[in-house]
C-alpha cells in the first residue's frame, strides 16, 4: 500500500492585537476556577493570566492581581476600586472615626483600637449620626 501525505488543518488566523489598546492583564490568585460571563471564557483556573477590565472582572475582583497595566483606551482602568473616604468635620480628636465597609456605600463606625461599635453597616449619614451619639 502506497503512503500518501496527509494535509494538516490550515493554521487558526490570530486575532489581530492592537498595541495601541490592550486592556489590563490580571493573574487570579485565589484557588479554584470561576466563570466570568462578561469575558465569554469558560474557566478561569488559578494561576491563569486573562485580559480585562476591572468592571468585567465584577464581584471576582478581589480574586486577581494587575499584572501589567493597560495601554491606549485601557490605560486608567480601575486598578482598584475606588473606596471613596467621607470628609467628616473633626470636632475634636476622638476616639470613633467613620471607615468604609467592605461594601461600597456603606460604612462602620470604629474606635481607636480597632472594634467596630456598630451592629451593622450603616449608610453614610446614619454613621455619622452614630459618632455623634457615641461623642457626646
Amino acid at each position: 500500500m502506497k503512503r500518501t501525505k496527509t494535509s494538516a488543518p490550515p493554521k487558526a488566523k490570530k486575532a489581530k492585537v492592537d498595541d495601541q489598546n490592550k486592556k489590563p492583564l490580571w493573574a487570579k490568585e485565589t484557588q479554584g476556577f470561576i466563570r466570568i460571563s462578561a469575558l465569554r471564557q469558560n474557566k478561569v483556573k488559578p494561576g491563569e493570566k486573562i485580559r480585562a477590565t476591572a468592571k468585567e472582572l465584577g464581584p471576582y475582583f478581589k480574586q486577581f492581581s494587575l499584572v501589567e497595566n493597560g495601554t491606549g483606551k485601557y490605560k486608567d482602568a480601575d486598578a482598584e476600586p475606588v473606596k471613596k473616604e467621607v470628609k467628616i468635620e473633626e470636632e475634636l480628636e476622638t476616639q470613633f472615626t467613620v471607615v468604609p465597609a467592605d461594601t461600597p456605600g456603606w460604612f462602620d463606625v470604629v474606635d481607636e483600637t480597632g472594634k467596630v461599635m456598630n451592629e451593622k453597616k450603616l449608610r453614610a449619614e446614619e454613621a455619622k449620626d452614630l459618632r455623634k451619639e457615641l461623642i457626646g
